[in-house]
């Protein structure tokens, strides 16, 4: 049975009265192996990998191992070895066929696109794994496309972190890369957006007030200033007369 380049192969031990079977040699190649000899001089040309065993005769052995070629024929052939390294005659030839190798994947998975405003800071979380059981080849490489944008790996855990405050108004890709170890990419992009900064607006005038010596006026500066970023606003206050107006700004509240 085949799953990606991992190769399961199963069969029956043998056994010998004289010298007990030491273990097996599993050839495969690429190309058919029915008429081939271990004992040829070209013998080497064929890969083999020897599974070890003192398994009584009549068991069946399972023994899994992976091989460097995708989406290809590989023909096997099983030789049982004694103490004295002896082989038997090969076992009947079969033919399995590799699946293509599958890019590592990120969870959730599907590029992002994002648009932040100016104060805005957002966190993405991935899982690394990879669909075929292949090992992940070291950490994930990083592109951030500007210094808004920074990345932390913690094992198979990948974490992007935005901060649009540290970069100008326009829009960038970053992007996270790795490689299973048969040197084969998957990526995710997120293309973000850091919106301009909007200046305050005045949504409401402040009208000309008549105020007595001895008597105060408040008002709630929120109903005159909005900004269309959601930012929390400063407000500062200035007077021509500081003599006759004493006045201040406590919690957005002027009076």
């Amino acid at each position: 049975t085949v799953k990606s380049n991992f190769i399961t192969v199963k069969w029956d031990a043998t056994a010998t009265e004289e010298f007990p079977t030491a273990g097996y040699r599993i050839f495969w190649h690429t190309g058919d192996l029915s008429n081939f000899n271990p004992s040829d001089d070209n013998a080497d040309a064929v890969n083999s990998t020897y599974v070890q065993s003192n398994t009584a005769a009549g068991t069946e052995i399972t023994h899994t191992f992976a091989v460097p070629v995708f989406d290809k024929d590989v023909y096997i052939r099983i030789q049982a070895m004694n103490t004295l390294g002896d082989g038997s005659a090969l076992s009947d030839q079969v033919k399995v066929h590799t699946y293509a190798n599958n890019a590592p994947a990120f969870e959730p998975a599907g590029d992002i696109t994002v648009s932040l405003k100016p104060f805005d800071k957002k966190e993405y979380e991935f899982t690394v794994s990879d669909p075929d059981g292949h090992k992940i080849a070291g950490y994930c490489t990083f592109a951030g496309g500007s210094d808004a944008a920074t990345s932390s790996q913690i094992g198979n855990k990948v974490t992007v972190s935005i901060d649009a405050a540290k970069a100008s108004p326009g829009t960038y890709k970053a992007v996270i890369s790795v490689k299973d170890e048969y040197d084969l990419t998957g990526s995710l992009t997120i293309t973000y957006t850091i919106l301009p900064n909007t200046p305050p607006a005045v949504v409401k005038t402040i009208g000309n007030m008549v105020i007595g010596k001895g008597e105060s006026v408040t008002l709630d500066l929120n109903e005159y200033f909005t900004d269309a970023d959601g930012e929390k606003l400063k407000f500062t206050a200035e007077s021509t007369e500081s003599s006759i107006a004493d006045f201040g700004i406590v919690d957005n509240t002027f009076g």
